[in-house]
C-alpha cells in the first residue's frame, strides 16, 4: 500500500498514457510556494486522488503537508478496508527544482 500511495502522490497527471487522470504531482504543487493556500491545495489534491484511485483498498482519513528546510513532508492517515486497520504513513522527500 505504501508503494501505491507514493506512486500516486508523485506521479504527474498525464504522465501515464493509459491513465491520464492518475497522479497527484504533489512536488509540482509546492513549487508554487509554501503559502497556506498552496499547502491546502496540495492536501486537497492528495485527498481527492487517494479517494478516487485507491478507494477499493483503503479509506482516506486525513493528510497533512508541509515544507521545511527544502524538504517536503506528507503525513497520511488511512484505514485498510480488508482488515479494518488504521495506518499512518509519513513521506519525506527533498524538493528539487521544477523540471
Amino acid at each position: 500500500v505504501r508503494q501505491q500511495l507514493e506512486q500516486l502522490l508523485f506521479t504527474l497527471p498525464g504522465e501515464r498514457v493509459n491513465r491520464p487522470d492518475y497522479g497527484c504531482g504533489v512536488q509540482r504543487l509546492v513549487f508554487a510556494g509554501t503559502s497556506p493556500e498552496t499547502i491546502a491545495t496540495a492536501e486537497y489534491v492528495i485527498a481527492l486522488g487517494v479517494r478516487r484511485h485507491l478507494s477499493t483498498i483503503l479509506r482516506f482519513d486525513a493528510v497533512k503537508v508541509w515544507v521545511e528546510d527544502a524538504t517536503l513532508h506528507i503525513d497520511l492517515l488511512y484505514t485498510l478496508l480488508d482488515a479494518n486497520l488504521e495506518r499512518a504513513l509519513s513521506i519525506t522527500r527533498p524538493l528539487e527544482g521544477p523540471s
